[in-house]
């Protein structure tokens, strides 16, 4: 059976061992995830980093193609599309960071040709002076149309989503959870709100649990989104 780009794409992400940079560096040697399936090993391990623990770890790919069948129905059914990294349409910025997610999902419409995509971001407990400037700084921004990127978490983050939506500035979301599952949930009610002029992001499956570490993972989208990345307040141990 010969796999799609899409599925050699999450065929990456599911991998035991195969982590982002790993993919990454495979992906630029051999153009795609599929184009990589496809190579001679010799090839391979020529890539520095790759070693024969990786070429064993690929070889066993049919043994994750429930899931990646499974994920491409969820996908279908939530109408979220795919980016998959080594594609034209993937995000320049995104594609520049060490570790880019092999591909990333996404519900909602964005103009990806924003010249001025800025992530704001900050500690989940503001005080008013922090609210106020956050607020502040979209209105001064808003005249040169910038995509505001933040990650749907209390604090600054939702105050952040929601300027940009009050002065008619798109807005992306990056969420450490599937697409079907909200953290937190009072922030539900922003989603519809939300998908009005922007779009959710995620790299994570339907059957991911919740972990704080993928908070962290998160943030790395956050900035390679972005041109810029601005953090309004935060403590010494910040996320």
């Amino acid at each position: 059976m010969e796999l799609t780009s899409l599925q050699a794409a999450l065929l990456f992400c599911q991998l035991p061992n195969l982590g982002p940079r790993s993919a990454k560096k495979l992906i630029d040697e051999c153009g795609s995830a599929k184009n990589t399936l496809q190579e001679e090993s010799s090839k391979l391990l020529l890539v520095k980093g790759i070693g024969q623990s990786h070429l064993a770890v690929i070889s066993q790919w049919k043994s994750v193609l429930p899931q990646l069948i499974k994920e491409e129905k969820f996908l279908q059914k939530k109408k979220l599309t795919p980016f998959v990294y080594g594609q034209k349409d993937y995000p320049i910025t995104l594609a520049h960071i060490n570790d880019p997610p092999p591909v990333f999902f996404q519900k909602g419409t964005v103009n990806r040709k924003n010249k001025r995509v800025i992530s704001i971001v900050g500690t989940r407990k503001p005080t008013a002076r922090g609210i106020a400037f956050c607020q502040q700084l979209i209105e001064e921004i808003s005249p040169y149309s910038p995509l505001i990127v933040s990650g749907f978490a209390r604090g600054i983050d939702i105050v952040a989503h929601r300027k940009a939506l009050e002065m008619g500035l798109e807005t992306v979301a990056v969420i450490a959870h599937a697409y079907d599952q909200w953290y937190p949930k009072e922030h539900q009610v922003e989603v519809e709100k939300l998908l009005n002029n922007g779009a959710f992001v995620t790299e994570f499956w339907s059957d991911a649990p919740f972990e704080r570490a993928n908070f962290l993972k998160r943030n790395r989208i956050i900035a390679g989104l972005s041109h810029a990345t601005i953090v309004i307040e935060s403590g010494e141990k910040g996320g």
